[in-house]
């Protein structure tokens, strides 16, 4: 599994030049229906667009980079899971599948909330 600290300085090369940038950082996600609780690190970036993910590439294991657009969701909210700060992402279709964990939350929730709704907060 990468480090968090190895993806702090990664670039996400496929980030469009004419698509600013608002925030990078480093997340966690685990997924909401597994057992185990493992931690999944990627580098991101919130853009005026959409949020960018890349993973760090690991033996036999290539880098990945995915875009998910600010349309793809109905409403994100702030939550505690196991005394540990989070968000959760409501699709417009589908269940929530991740908890996704923000090096800031708080900097990353100022700026998710001017492109997508905000549920009330909850603990889980």
């Amino acid at each position: 599994m990468a480090k968090k600290e190895d993806l702090k300085d990664t670039v996400i090369t496929k980030i469009p030049s004419d698509e600013k940038i608002l925030k990078e950082g480093v997340l966690e996600i685990n997924r909401i229906n597994k057992k185990t609780q493992t931690l999944i690190a990627y580098k991101y970036a919130i853009t005026e667009k959409g949020i960018w993910t890349r993973s760090k590439g690991m033996f036999l294991v290539k880098p990945e980079t995915r875009f998910t657009p600010y349309e793809h969701f109905e409403s994100f909210e702030a939550i505690t899971y196991m005394e540990r700060d989070c968000c959760l992402f409501h699709p417009k279709s589908g269940d929530v599948s991740n908890r996704v964990y923000f090096d800031d939350r708080e900097g990353a929730i100022e700026i998710l909330e001017g492109y997508i709704e905000r549920k009330e907060d909850g603990d889980e």
